[in-house]
């Protein structure tokens, strides 16, 4: 790299009144033009209205105030023995994660509690896995409804 190199100026610029010369002028009017581009900037060019802005901070409030309310009620570790009991060994087959039920009835205790946590904490966070999201759906038509669909 070259260290004797000069300074490169950089030309006036033209603003609103005329040539800006200076280098805060032209910081300042480079500021008002991407400020004026800005389809953000223009909504807020007109008036607040007071009492929406009240009535919006309220309402953000009396959610927050009843947000507790809102959280859905948590499963408790009986529940969730009471389904798996209740699940079926031969009918039902293994979903995506091939886990048969002989094997969800044979949990000890500290897995099925283990079991609880993540579903509470997964209503809680409002988070569910993607593999709970989809399933496989297959249709088996009994005799007297078949239809040809087209």
């Amino acid at each position: 790299m070259a260290r004797n190199r000069k300074p490169s100026q950089i030309p006036p610029l033209l603003g609103h009144y005329g040539l800006v010369y200076s280098i805060q002028n032209k910081a300042n009017l480079i500021m008002e033009t991407l400020e004026e581009s800005n389809p953000r900037k223009k909504e807020n060019l007109t008036p607040y209205n007071d009492d929406h802005i009240d009535l919006v901070d309220r309402e953000v409030r009396r959610y927050f105030r009843n947000y507790r309310l809102l959280s859905p009620p948590l499963i408790i570790l009986q529940e969730i023995c009471k389904i798996i009991l209740s699940l079926d060994n031969k009918k039902k087959t293994p979903g995506f994660d091939q886990v048969k039920n002989i094997v969800l009835k044979s949990l000890p205790i500290n897995a099925i509690t283990n079991l609880t946590n993540i579903f509470n904490n997964s209503f809680l966070l409002q988070y569910f896995s993607d593999a709970w999201k989809y399933a496989t759906i297959t249709i088996l038509p009994s005799q007297g409804n078949i239809r040809s669909f087209q």
